[in-house]
């Protein structure tokens, strides 16, 4: 049967905030983000930015969004073309929107700037670069059309921690200045409390729990949440002992076979007979808390 990777998820983000998904591999992360931008069709629902439904949008509306609306993929190495100098990988996107050759480099020059980069770097080829030196390059050629949202699908993952930290430090300093708008997929938890603003968690496809990134770190409601945080690794060993880690029994269910009732009943500790019937809405239990569980509110308490 059809796999159904995103379903019934709806969040907002605030104009120069960033919000960040969180959630383990194949939950739908990424597809989430790709649907936003278009570059994955939606079977159903609505996308709304600066006031329109872009789903509505035709091929030719889809081509001038996309000057409003760019990617940061997760691999530096394959997300850059290795038969182009960095001039032309910077200055593709720049023809497409119709700038004049002679304010081209210019234009290349202050990108390249921007992100830490020389001008003579133009001349070099990405196997030139580090992996570090590629995701610079590939956020500079998401800046070049001066974008308003931004999804950065796991823009660190494949990086170093030492170059990992100036990235997102980068990132940050580069939504002041321009204020952007960021949807942040991330596997790093402790990364993500840093850098976003609010936090949703993901699973099987749906939305599970979404709040502010502190209060989601201090007092996660859902399950499915709590057993995620409880996961980190801890660099202090006292406190790495102290902590309770949360084992889930079962296994991920199969995305073609989705439970009925709530997703995360057959592994969930605190499941009873009525999670399996009937599936949760996304519900605010609190001031900007919105868990999707039968039970949260005993939970939270």
């Amino acid at each position: 049967g059809p796999l159904q990777a995103v379903d019934n998820i709806s969040f907002s983000i605030e104009k120069g905030r960033t919000l960040g998904v969180v959630g383990e591999s194949g939950c739908g992360k990424s597809t989430l983000g790709r649907t936003i931008l278009r570059l994955q069709e939606p079977t159903s629902g609505e996308i709304w930015f600066n006031g329109e439904d872009i789903v509505k949008y035709d091929k030719k509306q889809v081509k001038a969004l996309r000057s409003k609306m760019q990617i940061i993929f997760q691999d530096p190495y394959s997300s850059l073309n290795p038969f182009w100098n960095v001039e032309e990988i910077l200055e593709e996107p720049l023809k497409q929107i119709g700038m004049e050759k002679g304010e081209r480099r210019d234009r290349i020059e202050y990108l390249l700037n921007k992100v830490g980069m020389k001008p003579d770097d133009m001349v070099k080829f990405p196997y030139e670069f580090s992996g570090g030196q590629r995701q610079r390059i590939g956020i500079a050629r998401a800046l070049s059309v001066n974008p308003e949202f931004i999804m950065c699908d796991e823009p660190i993952a494949a990086l170093d921690c030492s170059i990992q930290a100036q990235v997102v430090n980068m990132l940050e300093d580069l939504q002041h200045e321009m204020g952007l708008t960021y949807l942040f997929v991330s596997h790093d938890l402790s990364m993500m409390r840093y850098i976003s603003t609010r936090i949703g968690v993901m699973y099987l496809g749906n939305l599970v729990e979404l709040t502010d990134s502190d209060t989601l770190y201090e007092h996660p409601i859902h399950p499915y949440t709590q057993a995620l945080l409880s996961a980190r690794p801890v660099a202090d060993p006292k406190r790495a002992r102290a902590n309770r880690r949360i084992k889930l029994t079962g296994e991920l269910p199969s995305p073609l076979k989705v439970p009925s009732g709530c997703p995360f009943a057959p592994r969930c500790p605190y499941a009873t007979s009525a999670c399996s019937e009937e599936r949760p809405a996304l519900k605010e239990i609190a001031s900007d808390h919105f868990v999707a569980c039968s039970r949260a509110e005993e939970i939270g308490n």
